[in-house]
């Protein structure tokens, strides 16, 4: 995912971003963010002692009294892996939510809020239409395709209800101990 971020930022001529490989120590003291925000990269950890090196950076760099917000898809039997997924086809490792609730404590910081978020699932039959008519860097919607964005926003709730099966995308909001 990084190589693929890094590869984009080069193609799109973006000068003013750094990335950090997950698992590395963060270039930024302790305690230096009210709020660190994960969305889909824990799972592209595949390893359990990867995830919670990278866990435990978020712990470290945030403030007391700050937050963590993660999106992950998760699965709730076990550890599952899976070949190819997402829009980087890429491997991915879903995880229990029991295991980034007690991750995320052995950092300090405890869970305020947990839920399934309500991603359409028509999110993914719209990127790989646009993928398929337009190749993976396409920049902007298909032309053409952008009623199936308004359909996938109306179906959200339906989605939140259907997400009951064994894997879904949780959200969690985690809040590190001490006065902000």
């Amino acid at each position: 995912m990084v190589s693929a971020a890094r590869r984009l930022a080069s193609e799109q001529g973006v000068r003013n971003v750094g990335f950090i490989v997950p698992g590395d120590e963060a270039p930024f003291p302790d305690d230096s963010f009210d709020l660190v925000n994960c969305v889909w990269v824990l799972k592209y950890i595949l390893t359990d002692a990867g995830a919670e090196r990278t866990i435990a950076e978020f712990c470290r760099v945030t403030k007391p009294g700050g937050y963590v917000a993660v999106i992950e898809q998760v699965n709730r039997s076990g550890s599952l892996l899976v070949e190819s997924e997402g829009y980087y086809q890429g491997r991915a490792l879903y995880r229990t939510p029991g295991f980034y609730i007690e991750a995320f404590k052995k950092g300090g910081l405890h869970l305020r809020h947990h839920s399934i978020t309500n991603a359409s699932p028509l999110f993914w039959a719209y990127s790989r239409v646009q993928r398929a008519l337009y190749g993976p860097a396409a920049a902007s919607p298909a032309p053409g395709l952008q009623w199936v964005t308004a359909a996938s926003v109306r179906c959200d709730l339906l989605a939140g209800r259907a997400m009951k099966f064994r894997s879904g995308h949780h959200f969690f909001l985690f809040r590190k101990e001490g006065e902000a």
